[in-house]
């Protein structure tokens, strides 16, 4: 819920449970091992982030309010669907990899967009095009700016392609990790958090078929963006008050909540 509420690598460091009984055994959970250290030496510490956790007296009742809202649809989430399950399990992992297992940026961004891919991809052709137009789908309904979002997916889904295919990353794709991975991340968290509140209001083809009729009919537009205001509720709060804002704008963040 603390992950959802707004991006950050935050994670368990000790917990331990009492007997309450005799006939119950105590048992403890060691800390996650959150970050990857194997690229120490080998890569510059500009291409690695480490988001550190804010909550602010103002914020304290907006995170009640969403802890009440989450916690019962996060009961449907299985802690052991790493690798199979329904779409919303493997997103939400994903989402959680690009938070817990690496510190570096572009593997924070291949683990975001994977996320994307498992709620907003129903084919594989035209994908890059098409999640970017489906994550700017969505954020258009909650006052993004369409042509940036889906200008930075474009540019990110480039680099994990890169990447993924061993061609070297240049200058400008690093640069553009250094910026925007906390913004690719947070896009993640939106559709992530949109897609867990409207199961059972629309099926996940449904949806993508709604996001692609809306950029052509201004009726169904609005019935999109009905459907998310009326039945999603999302803190959209800009987690990195503490980074350099001429480095890392706002871009289209929104200051304040829904």
């Amino acid at each position: 819920i603390f992950r959802l509420f707004k991006v950050g690598n935050i994670t368990i460091m000790y917990q331990a449970v009492i007997p309450i009984s005799v006939f119950e055994h105590g048992n403890t959970e060691s800390p996650e091992s959150p970050f990857d250290k194997s690229w120490k030496d080998k890569i510059g510490h500009d291409q690695t982030s480490n988001y550190n956790y804010l909550i602010t007296p103002e914020e304290e009742p907006l995170l009640l309010t969403f802890f009440e809202k989450i916690k019962p649809i996060l009961k449907n989430i299985s802690p052991k669907s790493y690798l199979k399950g329904n779409y919303l399990d493997l997103a939400f992992h994903r989402y959680k990899d690009s938070l817990l297992r690496s510190e570096v940026n572009v593997n924070r961004m291949v683990s975001a967009i994977s996320c994307m891919e498992a709620l907003l991809s129903n084919d594989s052709v035209e994908i890059t095009y098409k999640i970017s137009l489906h994550v700017a789908g969505i954020l258009r309904c909650l006052g993004f700016n369409t042509g940036k979002v889906f200008k930075k997916m474009k540019k990110a889904y480039d680099i994990r392609s890169k990447l993924l295919h061993g061609a070297e990353l240049k200058d400008n794709a690093l640069e553009f990790l250094s910026i925007y991975t906390h913004e690719i991340v947070n896009y993640a968290r939106i559709c992530l958090l949109v897609c867990l509140q409207l199961k059972g209001e629309v099926s996940k083809d449904n949806l993508i078929d709604k996001i692609d009729l809306s950029f052509l009919d201004d009726k169904i537009y609005k019935e999109l963006e009905q459907l998310i205001k009326g039945h999603v509720y999302i803190p959209i709060l800009y987690s990195f008050r503490s980074m350099d804002p001429l480095k890392y704008p706002l871009g289209d963040e929104i200051n304040g909540i829904r």
